[in-house]
């Protein structure tokens, strides 16, 4: 609200008639006062000048032993028995003498000595105590003649009187009230008193006056829900009376000695406030509880103690395995185990008189009747004993009953043919468990055919032959391995038919290779397959510019016709491979080319809700606060690093690291939050996700963030600040703009959430200024606390409750409390916009927001 104030001069002329010479008169000067109005402290004098045409006339003050001029007329005296008029501000209560005098020569009026219209200093304070639930004392000072002057408001502690609450300064020096608020924090009776202070000198004291708390003496109750079957988490409601502003931690008994295992936020008010707290249950049994508040080092209060009784059962372990032949040498364990929360199980076989560990399992991730698979090869005929245990150290803490499994090793031989190029008359067979064996090729046609048969029983146990044959005519063909042992009868392999050509054998050796693998892994799978021969030399070369280069070597120890390989591609790209066989520096084979392609993953990141980086800040963050936000990463290969990084310097800096985890649906989220600055500063943010092997790298678009530290603000924005500060201390405070549609903008604005008050530039300085400035800082209040009591969507909840209370016009329950909130924080209401009527409940509610609470 801006006041103009105008100004009007009037220029008044005198007219002096022609005339003969005048006879001569002795000058003289009276002087005459008129009282001040009620409430005005400026005293008009009046001078009546005679004999003194063309002279200026002053008014004096006396000063000790002189006179001391305090204002000249602006004229020269017209005419004899003109009268001049003095108008003289007092500024405190002391009466003056003044005279009149020219301001040139020695004439002077008698003196007059005038009383001052300003009363004595005098201040009254009056006290309204809390109501009930409230801790908030709200003080009117009432002060007679003490413009410029602050008030003080004091509580005796002890012997001593200590400030409590400051007033800004009285405008006036008539009946002028402001209004002090002091919060109480613990129950009994109090004394205050005003002081006014101009500078360091205090004058005067105002009486004294006596408040008694509502605030109850600090105790705790608590009590708990127990923990339901399957469920590990005690629920305790803790609460709380005469406890502001202190934290309660809740303590379990061991043995003798209390352990605190959770600690609630501060209480935020003395009068029946809640807070819940959780702990998990690690054992079976009972437990004793209490929760204890802290003032300081010493305890504050004491609850009653409860009882919890543990549903996590008695540690138990079940060992089963699944059905199985007894020449079956693969067992699959199952573990059940019940009470033991993160244990591993460990399988036990029972070797000789010890219990050997042959198994390992994942750490139990529940209390209840958990299952979990362990697989086992057996080996050894006969009967073997197992169980399971969890230990500590070396020292077995449970046991499962024992469990024996019988296992006959099979005996029989087996052999596999293979046929590795259907061009080339090579047969291979491996075998397995053939010592003694004497294999044979045979064709299998009407009567069998035999094409190769070993010349005497093999010595080895388990072994591959390579069998080259030939034929008198090209034909479709179908062969048969056969291994035969004395006393035991024949092994047979499974068929395998081709066409085969006339009179072709293995005139040279060969060799296939396959490259396999991901597409953004850089290892690679190589399967090599062919004639590989006793004594040679298997190489994988890649080619490199027109050259091939050997990546891999191997020297085959035993006749075979397959092999694996890895090769890891050095950076993203096709690489062409092939596969070589040597024998003696010769080359015997080589096979077809192949190629292996090496590309990472684009990794696909997105920012929180608002789509940019910080958003809900919109812009501007206040010195020593922070913003959060969260980055999500979608089809994910492997865990990432992720970095806020700040722009200063002509540098991207990291800030802080977060390791993101991969999802069960391939995906990962983490939150960043912004570092604390002091210094009023603009900074660029951005977030970057390394690359790995796998995938590469991700940095998100830049953000921009002006810091403000309120102590750096000038002119007009540190005026607005400087009405506001006391209550939003470390506000945001921004210009708003100037003109809106050409006109020029008196409109101040609140802004959630990013806690921004946006302040008109076109205010003249003064109590319209500073009530605007208070209505805005009202909104901030406003906004934290809803989110302080509902979360993030809290402002409807606390709407909806403004409404009821202020009714739904003149700008609903919003504007109107933050009018009263103004006004309670000092502003003149008559500069609101909203409302005037703050009385009753509507007061109470503006001064519940400001105390923390809803209204």
């Amino acid at each position: 609200m801006t006041a103009i104030l105008m100004a009007m001069l009037v220029g008044l002329a005198g007219v002096l008639a022609a005339g003969g010479p005048a006879a001569a008169v002795t000058g003289s000067l009276s002087l005459s006062v008129q009282s001040a109005s009620p409430g005005d402290s400026w005293v008009q004098m009046t001078v009546t000048a005679e004999g003194v045409i063309g002279k200026k006339v002053t008014l004096q003050m006396q000063s000790g032993t002189t006179w001391k001029t305090v204002q000249t007329s602006d004229w020269t005296v017209d005419f004899d028995g003109e009268e001049i008029v003095f108008d003289h501000d007092f500024t405190d209560s002391g009466s003056k003498t003044f005279r009149a005098a020219l301001s040139s020569g020695t004439t002077a009026s008698r003196t007059i000595t005038v009383a001052s219209p300003i009363p004595a200093p005098h201040l009254k304070l009056t006290a309204t105590a809390p109501g009930p639930g409230e801790a908030i004392v709200s003080f009117n000072v009432l002060g007679n003649g003490l413009e410029g002057h602050q008030a003080r408001l004091q509580v005796l502690r002890g012997s001593t009187w200590a400030t409590v609450a400051t007033s800004e300064q009285f405008y006036g020096h008539f009946d002028e009230e402001v209004n002090l608020e002091h919060e109480l924090t613990s129950s009994g009776k109090f004394t205050y008193r005003a002081v006014a202070f101009q500078g360091t000198t205090a004058k005067p004291v105002s009486n004294i006056v006596t408040v008694t708390s509502s605030i109850p003496v600090p105790s705790l109750k608590l009590t708990v829900q127990q923990p339901t079957k399957w469920d590990t988490s005690a629920s305790f409601n803790v609460q709380g009376r005469g406890l502001a502003g202190k934290n309660v931690s809740l303590q379990v008994l061991q043995g003798t000695a209390w352990k605190t295992v959770a600690t609630t936020g501060a209480f935020d008010n003395h009068f029946d406030s809640q807070e819940e707290l959780t702990h998990d249950v690690t054992a079976p049994g009972k437990f004793t509880y209490r929760v204890v508040a802290l003032a300081g080092s010493k305890v504050a209060a004491v609850s009653n103690n409860v009882v919890v009784l543990s549903s996590i059962p008695v540690p138990t372990l079940k060992l089963a395995s699944a059905p199985r032949k007894t020449w079956e040498n693969q067992a699959t364990f199952t573990v059940v185990g019940s009470g033991l929360l993160g244990q591993a199980p460990v399988l036990q076989r029972l070797v000789g008189k010890t219990w050997t560990k042959v198994e390992v399992g994942a750490r139990f991730g529940d209390h209840y009747a958990e299952a979990m698979e362990m697989p086992y090869k057996l080996t050894g005929n006969g009967t073997h004993s197992f169980r399971v245990a969890v230990l500590s150290g070396t020292s077995v803490k449970h046991t499962s009953p024992i469990l024996k499994l019988a296992y006959d090793a099979p005996t029989k031989p087996r052999l596999q043919l293979v046929i590795p190029d259907k061009n080339i008359n090579v047969a291979v067979v491996k075998v397995t468990d053939g010592r003694g064996l004497t294999v044979r090729l045979k064709q299998v046609a009407g009567k069998d055919v035999t094409l190769w048969q070993a010349s005497k029983p093999a010595t080895a146990s388990s072994y591959t032959l390579r069998i080259p044959f030939k034929l008198a005519k090209t034909a479709n063909i179908e062969l048969r391995a056969e291994g035969a042992k004395p006393g035991q009868g024949t092994a047979y392999s499974s068929a395998a038919g081709y066409r085969a050509l006339a009179g072709t054998g293995p005139s040279k050796p060969f060799v296939s290779l396959h490259a396999s693998g991901q597409q953004h892994n850089p290892k690679k799978t190589l399967k090599i397959q062919g004639d590989l021969p006793e004594g040679s030399v298997l190489s994988v070369q890649a080619l490199k510019g027109k050259t091939w280069k050997q990546v891999w070597t191997r020297k085959i120890a035993v006749e075979g016709y397959s092999a694996n390989a890895s090769f890891t591609i050095g950076k993203e790209g096709t690489v062409a491979l092939r596969a070589v066989v040597t024998r003696a520096g010769k080359i015997q084979a080589t096979s077809k080319a192949t190629t292996a392609k090496y590309a990472r993953k684009t990794t696909k990141g997105y920012l929180g809700g608002w789509g940019n980086l910080f958003q809900d800040a919109e812009g501007h963050i206040a010195a020593g606060d922070r913003r959060s936000d969260s980055v999500q990463l979608s089809y994910i290969l492997s865990t990432r690093t992720a970095y806020l990084q700040q722009y200063r310097g002509g540098k991207w800096k990291n800030v802080q690291k977060i390791i993101l985890k991969k999802g069960k649906y391939g995906d990962a989220t983490g939150r960043f939050t912004t570092p604390k600055e002091s210094a009023t500063v603009s900074v660029k943010y951005r977030v970057r996700v390394s690359e790995t092997a796998y995938e590469k790298a991700w940095t998100s678009p830049s953000t921009k963030i002006k810091h403000m530290n309120p102590k750096h603000y000038k002119g007009y924005i540190k005026t607005a600040h400087d009405y506001m500060k006391r209550y939003c201390p470390n506000q945001v405070v921004v210009y708003a703009p100037k003109k809106y549609g050409g006109q020029l903008n008196y409109s101040s604005t609140a802004w959630y959430p990013s806690y921004r008050i946006e302040m008109s530039p076109n205010y003249s300085k003064g109590g319209g200024m500073k009530f605007v400035a208070l209505h805005e800082c009202a909104h901030i209040r406003t906004f934290k606390l809803a989110v302080k009591l509902h979360g993030v969507n809290g402002m409807g909840k606390m709407e909806a409750r403004l409404n009821k209370i202020y009714g739904r016009n003149n700008g609903g329950g919003t504007e109107q409390v933050a009018d009263c909130m103004a006004k309670a924080m000092g502003g003149d209401i008559r500069n609101a916009g909203y409302t005037k009527k703050c009385s009753g409940n509507r007061g109470t509610a503006a001064k519940r927001i400001l105390a923390g609470k809803m209204p």
